[in-house]
């Protein structure tokens, strides 16, 4: 969809405006597999392509969980089949899909969300008043997700080494022995990597949906007749501003970067100013 606006209110004003907006999801209706297989949680059939696949998380382990002797109370499904050989309060509870009493590869499923966006918008304008103008241009994306991670140096002090980024999140929402969040954003801290909290899952899949204001730009056209000396025909100075603020619900880091862990070079916020002549 795209609409377009323009109208010159009278000698003074002016307005502009546009707007686009795709919807693009698609859909496999036949794909190669057992029978068995579909109308489950690891089936393709019926789902988008590249749809995000990883385990289901429930919550975080809590000290209820355990036995005086650390092992798992009667009932909780093992996780030593996807690293949780260690298992303590705060690392991540994952959930038994097949029901085989065993946290395996075999619990990994499709869990929803494409990376690549299925809404596409943008919207911008023009608005000129005698000589004053403001120019705007904004653009989004809807329904994307990824999941974040991929490396047992992802969670915060998992190394044993400087590798590994440490973010403000880290002292807030967190599990630790006095904060007992069960859906606390870490997990708990641990001495060198922990197979079983990094692992994909829903836990980590993030919604990095975001609204970004491309290009502002101010500009003013000098009077024609202050120009005439200056042999002349028009002269504009303007302020641009372009990558000035992003808004979305996913503050690690920039969400267009297109990276499960923040490691790339940020898009650079710059300011511009500048000067079109016409002689």
């Amino acid at each position: 969809m795209s609409l377009n606006f323009h109208k010159q209110w009278n000698k003074d004003w002016f307005t502009s405006a546009y707007v686009n907006f795709t919807y693009a999801k698609n859909r496999v209706d036949e794909y190669d597999e057992p029978e068995i297989k579909k109308g489950t949680y690891r089936a393709q059939t019926g789902r988008s392509l590249n749809e995000l696949q990883g385990l289901t998380a429930e919550r975080l382990f809590m000290p209820s969980d355990f036995n005086a002797d650390g092992s798992l109370k009667f009932g909780i499904p093992s996780q030593s089949g996807v690293g949780g050989t260690d298992l303590k309060p705060g690392d991540i509870k994952y959930v038994d899909m097949n029901g085989d009493g065993v946290i395996t590869e075999e619990d990994a499923g499709f869990i929803g969300g494409t990376v690549d966006p299925r809404i596409v918008y943008g919207f911008g304008g023009v608005i000129a008043y005698k000589n004053i103008d403001v120019n705007f241009f904004f653009q989004g994306v809807g329904d994307t997700h990824r999941i974040i991670g991929g490396s047992p140096y992802f969670i915060p002090a998992s190394g044993t080494t400087v590798q590994g980024n440490a973010y403000s999140e880290n002292l807030s929402d967190r599990w630790t022995a006095d904060n007992q969040d069960p859906y606390a954003f870490w997990p708990r801290l641990t001495y060198g990597p922990d197979l079983n909290n990094y692992r994909a899952s829903t836990w980590w899949k993030k919604d990095m949906s975001f609204l970004r204001c491309k290009t502002i730009e101010v500009g003013y056209t000098l009077n024609a007749q202050w120009l005439k000396n200056l042999y002349v025909k028009n002269l504009r100075v303007y302020v641009s501003g372009n990558n000035l603020f992003c808004l979305s619900g996913f503050k690690l880091w920039d969400p267009e970067l297109g990276t499960g862990d923040g490691l790339k070079y940020p898009m650079n916020r710059s300011v511009q100013f500048g000067l079109d002549i016409n002689f």
